[in-house]
């Protein structure tokens, strides 16, 4: 049996007095039933409410994909991260898993503003905190093609063992966030060794976490001082 697939073009807006379209999409019937998208439609939707309103259906994905550009750009949703814009489209739309790729993104070859990676990071991803059966990635298995580009050096978290005289080039007081010095850190350690202060004093003397006093007293910090050239 031929099953026909029917796409769906669904717009979202506010619970407000003067309701507001803030999101136009297009999927098929089990994307109607996601409730949640990218980050300013997170935000959005837990300021003002939302509800959901279906205004197409069609066996035609193409007509599909030209509604959607349409819409946005009518209902001006598009969240580009310039000032004044208002929506959760995070594209000007006429793509998707079936659509269109690379060139033929309307995003291809731009960027988010640095404000717009901030909006959509940390607490604002729309995966935060999703462990277990609530992870879009739960139950899925990756291909042995997939496993072998995210291990070893395909992998963006895998990095060479630097050389000592590398890490001391880039460590300690050469670091460009350090706010310590060798001549404070020689100073902290002595004087917590004497007893007459806390981390928690000295954190608040040199405006540094509790941690970092601590990282620096136990030397998992600040182990590699230049006058110890050569050695670990």
């Amino acid at each position: 049996m031929i099953q026909i697939e029917v796409f769906f073009i669904y717009l979202d807006w506010t619970l407000e007095d003067v309701p507001r379209c803030f999101y136009v999409g297009k999927g098929k019937s089990k994307r109607l039933s996601q409730r949640e998208r990218n980050a300013y439609w997170k935000n959005i939707a837990a300021k003002h409410g939302q509800r959901r309103e279906v205004v197409l259906a069609t066996k035609d994905e193409q007509f599909a994909f030209e509604e959607e550009k349409r819409l946005i750009a009518e209902l001006g949703t598009f969240e580009d991260g310039t000032s004044g814009r208002w929506g959760a489209n995070l594209t000007e739309g006429g793509e998707g898993p079936s659509g269109r790729y690379g060139n033929l993104n309307s995003f291809f070859g731009r960027k988010h503003t640095l404000e717009s990676r901030l909006k959509m990071s940390g607490e604002n991803h729309p995966h935060y905190g999703k462990r277990g059966s609530a992870h879009p990635n739960f139950g899925k298995i990756r291909t042995t093609e997939m496993r072998a580009k995210l291990s070893g050096e395909n992998n963006h978290g895998f990095r060479k063992k630097q050389s000592f005289q590398t890490r001391l080039k880039k460590g300690g007081e050469n670091h460009p966030r350090s706010k310590l010095t060798w001549e404070i850190v020689d100073s902290i350690r002595a004087r917590y060794a004497a007893g007459s202060v806390t981390y928690k004093e000295l954190a608040q003397e040199y405006n540094v976490k509790i941690a970092a006093i601590q990282f620096v007293v136990t030397h998992r910090t600040w182990r590699l001082k230049p006058s110890n050239e050569g050695s670990e």
